[in-house]
C-alpha cells in the first residue's frame, strides 16, 4: 500500500461523554499513534482499531475525557530503522513496503513540523513568528539582539527609579508653551497637569474650576449652578437605545422568546480595526465603547453582553452596505447595537471627486440606508464623527489612477488645481481653545453631514471630532500619529485614540451615569465657513447649508420651523421666495411648494448699436421683467420698460405694463422715441437690441419656478 497524502493528526474537543475518537490517516503499528489530552501524552486507558487501514480507524477510551479537554491524535513514526536485511536473506515485498512507508511517514511529519518553525523568505527579510510568543531566549548582548521580558523589565526599573512617577498607568501631557508660560504646574481632580496662575490665593480655585466638577462652582443669574442648569436643560426620559433597552428589560423580567446574548458590533474602516494600536482587542473603538457601556448598564453583571470588531481595512459606508452587512445577514445573527466608525475613507479627495459627495445622492443617503438596515434587523445605531488625518503629512492630490467625474470630468491624471476645493485650499486654519490648528475641509463637511443625519434619524451621536480638535490644540498632531516604522497619515496611535474616541466614550457614558438618559447634542459648537482664500484664510460663521466644495450652498437662507427654505439668495444674486400649501406637513400630507425666483444683471459693461442681448423665458412660465438703459453718448436720455413676458411652447408674448421714455423719436418730438433700446420676441427668448453706442443694459427678472 502506498502512503497517501494525508494530514497526520486530528484534534477534538471532548464533551465529557464521548469515548470513541476517529483518526483519519494510515498507521502501520498501534505504537505509531500518539494520543495526548490537553498536551499531555497518554499511553494507556484506550484501545486502537484500524491499524493498516488506508483511511485510518478510531481509538476507544475506557473513561471519556473531561468536558472541554483537547484530544489530539497524531502519527509519530520512529526516525530509525526497524528492519535489518541479511545477506542472502529473503526480500519480502510486504516488509520492504512497510519499511519504505515508514520513511515517507517520517518525511510527512518532518514537513509538518517544518511548517511550524519560524521562517523567513528565501529572498531575505525578517523572521515571522506569525503572532506567537518566542520563549526561552537568552538576554541580549549585541545592539541588534532580541530582548527578553526580564531584560526589558530590569532596564525599565533602572530608568523608572530615576524619574518622577505616579501610580496611574497614564497621565495627560503638559500644555503647550503658550498656555503654560508664566504659570505654575498644578493637577486637576483627574490628576492631569493644568497651568494655574502664579498667585497663591488663586491656585486652589484654578485647580477646582479645571476639574469635572468645576461647573458646579459657578453660579448663574437664576441662582442655579452651571451644572444644574445644564442638567435641567438636557434631561430627557427618552431612551437613547430604545430597541436595546427593550430587549434588556424583557430579559430582566423573564419574557420568553428573547435572545440570551446581546451583541455590540463595531463597523468601520482600519481606524475601527485598530491599526497601529498595540492591542486592538482591548483598545479599538468598539472595545472601549463596550467597556464603558458594560460598566454603565451592567453594574451588577446580570446581562449577557458581548462585542465584536467588524471593522474592515479600507472600507467606507458603501462597503458596509455591499459587503459587511451582507456578511452579517449570511450569518443570521444581528447586532443589538451597531457602532459606526466611518469617515476616514469616506471623505478624502478621491472619493469626493469620483462621485461620492456628501449630499443627498452621496454619503448622507448611504448613511441613511445603512442605519435603516441595522434598525430593520432590530438594532440601534451609534454614530461617531471621525478624527482628521495627519494634515501636516497628508496629500490631497488625486491618485493617478482615479478620474475626476464630479463636479466636472477631468482626464487622468487630475491636477491639484482641478479638484474642488483645490489641494492648496483643502486645509483651513482656525482658532480652537486659543490655539491655531489646521483641519481638512472635506472632513469638516463630512462630519457635519454625520451630525445632520444623527439629528434627522434620531441616532446617538458621539462627537469625536471635538475631542480630536482639543487634542490637536493641546498636544499637536505629531503626538497623535506614529512616525516609526513609517509615518502614519490616517491611523491615530494609541495616544490619539485615548484623546479622541476613549475620552468621547468616557464622557458620554459618565453623563449617562450621572444625569440619566440624555439625548445627544448633535450640533457642533462652532460651524465653519472654510471657503476662505490666501488673503482671508480664517473661517467665518456659517449656517447649516455648508457644502463640501468649500462654499455655502446659499449666500443667505431663511427657513421655517420645519427647515423648509422660505427665502434664499444664491452666490450669483438669484433671490428665491417659496410658499407651501401645507403649513404643518406630515408624511401623509407633505404639501408642495411654489417658488418665485428673482434675479438682476447688467450685461457685459457697455454695448454698441446693433448688439442683441437675450433673456431666456422658460417654457410654460410668465416672467416679470424690468429693463433700464443709459448711454454716456446721450447722458440726458432715460429709457426703462416694465414687461410681462410669457412663453407657451416657444411662442413669446409681450405686454408692456409700465414705461419711462425721455428719448426723442427719430422723426422729431420730445419723448417716447425708444432710442436707447428696442425689444422683440425670439424663439423662447426676449431679445433686447441696443440702438445707441456706449449703452448699459440692466435687467431684473422675476417669476414662478423660473
Amino acid at each position: 500500500m502506498s502512503v497517501p497524502n494525508q494530514i497526520p493528526y486530528n484534534i477534538y474537543t471532548a464533551n465529557g461523554l464521548t469515548t470513541v475518537f476517529t483518526y483519519q490517516f494510515y498507521i502501520i503499528s498501534a505504537s505509531d499513534l500518539q494520543v495526548s489530552i490537553n498536551g499531555n501524552i497518554v499511553t494507556s486507558g484506550y484501545s486502537v482499531a484500524g491499524v493498516g487501514n488506508k483511511d485510518g480507524g478510531d481509538i476507544s477510551f475506557l473513561t471519556p475525557p473531561a468536558n472541554g479537554a483537547v484530544v489530539m491524535l497524531q502519527r509519530v513514526v520512529p526516525t530509525f530503522r526497524l528492519t535489518d536485511y541479511q545477506d542472502n536473506g529473503d526480500l519480502l515485498a510486504d516488509t520492504i513496503n512497510k519499511d519504505f512507508d515508514r520513511i515517507w511517514m517520517a518525511i510527512q511529519r518532518a514537513f509538518l513540523e517544518l511548517g511550524l518553525a519560524i521562517t523567513r523568505p528565501l529572498s531575505g527579510g525578517p523572521f515571522n513568528a506569525q503572532g506567537y510568543r518566542i520563549s526561552n531566549l537568552l538576554d541580549p548582548v549585541d545592539n541588534q539582539d532580541a530582548a527578553t521580558k526580564k531584560y526589558v523589565i530590569q532596564t525599565e526599573q533602572v530608568n523608572f527609579s530615576r524619574t518622577l512617577r505616579v501610580p496611574e498607568n497614564q497621565v495627560g501631557m503638559l500644555y503647550p508653551v503658550a498656555p503654560r508660560s508664566n504659570m505654575l504646574l498644578g493637577f486637576n481632580d483627574q490628576g492631569n497637569p493644568v497651568p494655574i496662575a502664579g498667585q497663591t490665593q488663586t491656585a486652589d480655585l484654578a485647580i477646582k474650576l479645571a476639574s469635572k466638577d468645576g461647573a458646579g462652582l459657578v453660579a448663574t443669574e437664576t441662582g442655579r449652578t452651571v451644572e444644574a442648569s445644564i442638567r435641567a436643560a438636557s434631561g430627557s426620559s427618552q431612551a437613547l437605545f430604545p430597541k436595546f433597552i427593550n430587549k434588556l428589560t424583557a430579559y430582566r423580567h423573564g419574557v420568553t422568546g428573547y435572545q440570551d446574548l446581546f451583541r455590540a458590533y463595531g463597523f468601520g474602516s482600519s481606524v475601527q480595526v485598530g491599526a497601529t494600536l498595540p492591542d486592538p482587542a482591548t483598545q479599538a473603538p468598539i472595545a472601549k465603547f463596550f467597556e464603558y457601556l458594560n460598566k454603565t448598564l451592567n453594574k451588577q453583571g446580570i446581562y449577557p453582553l458581548t462585542f465584536e470588531n467588524r471593522g474592515a481595512n479600507g472600507s467606507s459606508i458603501n462597503n458596509f452596505i455591499v459587503n459587511q452587512w451582507s456578511g452579517v445577514v449570511a450569518e443570521g445573527v444581528y447586532p443589538d447595537i451597531a457602532l459606526f466608525v466611518y469617515g476616514m475613507n469616506d471623505f478624502p479627495t478621491a472619493n469626493y471627486n469620483a462621485g461620492q459627495t456628501f449630499n443627498e445622492n452621496g454619503f448622507k443617503q448611504r448613511l441613511r440606508a445603512a442605519i435603516n438596515l441595522v434598525r430593520e434587523a432590530g438594532g440601534d445605531v451609534v454614530l461617531t464623527t471621525t478624527p482628521h488625518p495627519n494634515i501636516a503629512e497628508y496629500s490631497w492630490s488625486m491618485p493617478p489612477s482615479v478620474n475626476q467625474v464630479w463636479p466636472s470630468f477631468s482626464p487622468l491624471p487630475v491636477s491639484d488645481e482641478d479638484i474642488i476645493p483645490s489641494a492648496a485650499e483643502s486645509n483651513v486654519t482656525f482658532e480652537w481653545n486659543g490655539v491655531n490648528i489646521q483641519a481638512g475641509v472635506r472632513f469638516l463637511r463630512g462630519n457635519d453631514a454625520i451630525r445632520q443625519i444623527a439629528v434627522e434619524m434620531g441616532c446617538v451621536l458621539i462627537d469625536v471630532e471635538k475631542y480630536w480638535f482639543d487634542a490637536v490644540a493641546k498636544y499637536g498632531e505629531t503626538a497623535l500619529f506614529n512616525r516609526t516604522p513609517e509615518i502614519q497619515t490616517v491611523h491615530p496611535n494609541l495616544f490619539g485614540h485615548q484623546q479622541s474616541y476613549w475620552l468621547a466614550f468616557e464622557d458620554f457614558f459618565r453623563n449617562l451615569d450621572r444625569n440619566g438618559w440624555i439625548p445627544a447634542v448633535a450640533n457642533h459648537y462652532a460651524m465653519f465657513d472654510v471657503g476662505g482664500s490666501g488673503l482671508y484664510p480664517n473661517p467665518r460663521t456659517a449656517d447649516i447649508d455648508l457644502q463640501s466644495n468649500g462654499i455655502r450652498a446659499n449666500a443667505y437662507i431663511h427657513r421655517d420651523q420645519f427647515a423648509r427654505p422660505l427665502q434664499s439668495i444664491s452666490h450669483t444674486g438669484v433671490r428665491t421666495q417659496t410658499w407651501y400649501t401645507s403649513q404643518n406637513p406630515t408624511t401623509g400630507s407633505p404639501g408642495y411648494s411654489i417658488s418665485w425666483i428673482d434675479y438682476g444683471t447688467r450685461f457685459q459693461g457697455l454695448v454698441n448699436t446693433g448688439e442683441v442681448k437675450s433673456i431666456t423665458i422658460p417654457n410654460r412660465t410668465t416672467q416679470r421683467i424690468f429693463i433700464d438703459a443709459w448711454s454716456s453718448a446721450q447722458f440726458t436720455w432715460a429709457e426703462c420698460l416694465e414687461l410681462l413676458v410669457a412663453n407657451r411652447e416657444g411662442t413669446i408674448s409681450i405686454s408692456i405694463t409700465g414705461e419711462l421714455d425721455t428719448t426723442p423719436p427719430a422723426g422729431g418730438g420730445t419723448s417716447g422715441g425708444r432710442r436707447l433700446f428696442s425689444i422683440s420676441a425670439g424663439s423662447g427668448v426676449l431679445n433686447i437690441t441696443a440702438n445707441v453706442d456706449l449703452s448699459t443694459l440692466k435687467v431684473r427678472v422675476g417669476g414662478f419656478n423660473a
